[in-house]
């Protein structure tokens, strides 16, 4: 019988060192706001990213980690929005993902990597913001038959939690992420559409995210609808189903003022 540990893996940056389906399946419906937005995993086809302006939100409710409209990945700490931590990265259209491999990567709009967690071999990790303050890739790992630790929980830190006391936390912050699928189709609910200089999908989920009416999107790649890369806002949100060469997205977002 395997015995698997429950790995946290802090994320640093600039000296600090990171420790270490298919595409019609179904959306990863969300468990609670406090649960599903306090993290980015992946699964399959379905990726998950932070696009300029969405954060998840740790379970405290004080702090938040997420892509500023500057370029940066950053956390955020309470009301005030003091910036405790940042990937100094820079530049429109940047966003956030956690790969397959257990890795969290800051990219460019033309996903080439800005920033990177350096934690490629840890897959079906995921990304979380902890309640001290401090961004963590964690990770199960799988132990031969002969170890005797059964649900052992083993924690590594490489950097101090923020100096900052997380008092008055009382009402949460907004939170919001987006879920991708490749290779799939949202038919339907279609409200706006958009030709595409620069054929890349992050563009699409980009005016997505910045669009309070967008729920999910479709990108279409060149030579499909047109010449160019075509993106397509939706209102609504249907079952992705499979479409070789397009890319759709769904928004998460949590509003206190209207709580699941």
């Amino acid at each position: 019988m395997k015995a698997r540990v429950l790995t946290t893996l802090c994320l640093t940056v600039f000296g600090l060192a990171a420790l270490a389906g298919e595409a019609t399946a179904a959306w990863d419906e969300p468990r609670s706001p406090f649960d599903y937005l306090a993290n980015l995993s992946t699964n399959g086809s379905i990726t998950e990213r932070l696009f300029q302006g969405q954060r998840i939100t740790a379970s405290g409710c004080y702090y938040q980690l997420g892509m500023d409209h500057d370029g940066e990945m950053k956390i955020w700490a309470g009301a005030s929005g003091s910036v405790v931590w940042s990937t100094h990265t820079g530049g429109a259209g940047a966003f956030a993902v956690m790969h397959h491999t257990g890795e969290l990567v800051v990219r460019d709009w033309t996903g080439d990597a800005l920033w990177r967690s350096g934690t490629t071999e840890w897959p079906g990790a995921h990304t979380r913001i902890l309640e001290d303050g401090r961004a963590a890739v964690v990770g199960v790992l799988n132990f031969p038959p002969d170890h005797e630790l059964f649900g052992e929980e083993l924690i590594f830190y490489s950097t101090n939690p923020p100096d900052e006391d997380p008092i008055g936390s009382t009402v949460c912050p907004r939170s919001e992420k987006t879920e991708v699928h490749w290779n799939a189709d949202i038919p339907g609910g279609d409200y706006a559409a958009h030709w595409l200089s620069y054929a890349h999908m992050s563009s699409c989920g980009d005016r997505c995210a910045a669009d309070p009416q967008c729920e999910a999107f479709t990108y279409v790649p060149p030579g499909v609808q047109g010449a160019q890369a075509r993106c397509w806002l939706k209102s609504s949100v249907s079952s992705p189903t499979a479409s070789t060469g397009m890319v759709s997205g769904r928004i998460f977002r949590h509003d206190p003022a209207n709580d699941w």
